[in-house]
């Protein structure tokens, strides 16, 4: 709890009675300062905590019962302070030369919608949109301005933008092997699971040591043995075509 006071002096000369001014968002006998709103914000819309347990939250370390109409307010507040920042991010990203792109189910009021994220090493933008595909995308309206390279997971839609240049998620296919493998007895999806990790950690250790790319050897070390693995793959699973 803090407690603002604001002390008042009156001019002998002139009689005009002067005064400080309180923070801006001091605006009523008691409201609730930034910290504890930003506390609030985090813990409901970065942890995802519902709404009942938050205010339970505030009440238990802070000793103050809010209601959760007040938290609704707090998140529309701090949802408009950062609108100018969302738009940023969002233009930023369509001028980017990399982005990664995905979508994942989430159920809002007992409805199916859907996240949506696009994202590189500096930026992240989420949407929910109660479309999964291109509509979506449209409405969102990163995906469609964007000339760079888009990685994603295969999902049909993201090849309708013939401006970009595509290229598949590792992760994604580190997951599909797993199950090949797994499920299915595929050796080559084994190798090629083994393949995938040692090219990482190739590149992790090259940035380590401040390199740009990798050395001529080990790169085509590498090439070779990835090559020879989809060989593999194409005896044990001949192509039905």
């Amino acid at each position: 709890m803090t407690d603002f006071c604001l002390e008042a002096k009156q001019c002998p000369h002139c009689q005009t009675l002067n005064h400080g001014n309180f923070h801006d968002y001091v605006n009523a006998s008691v409201c609730y300062g930034p910290r504890l709103k930003a506390f609030a914000t985090y813990c409901r819309t970065y942890q995802l905590i519902p709404s009942a347990r938050t205010c339970e939250i505030i009440e238990n370390i802070f000793g103050l019962h809010i209601s959760e109409g007040t938290l609704a307010n707090i998140i529309a507040d701090a949802d408009s302070n950062v609108e100018a920042s969302v738009k940023k991010i969002a233009n930023l990203l369509k001028k980017a030369k990399l982005a990664h792109a995905d979508e994942t189910g989430l159920r809002i009021e007992g409805k199916r919608n859907w996240l949506h994220v696009v994202c590189n090493k500096l930026h992240t933008y989420y949407a929910v949109h109660s479309k999964r595909g291109a509509e979506a995308m449209e409405d969102i309206g990163i995906i469609p301005a964007f000339r760079g390279r888009l990685v994603h997971d295969y999902w049909q839609p993201y090849y309708s933008y013939k401006d970009c240049k595509h290229s598949l998620c590792n992760t994604h296919h580190l997951r599909d092997l797993t199950f090949v493998n797994e499920e299915m007895g595929k050796v080559w999806a084994k190798q090629m699971f083994a393949c995938l990790l040692d090219m990482h950690r190739a590149v992790v250790l090259a940035k380590k040591y401040g390199r740009t790319r990798l050395g001529g050897g080990t790169l085509k070390a590498l090439q070779q043995r990835y090559e020879q693995i989809i060989k593999n793959g194409y005896i044990e699973d001949p192509s039905p075509i």
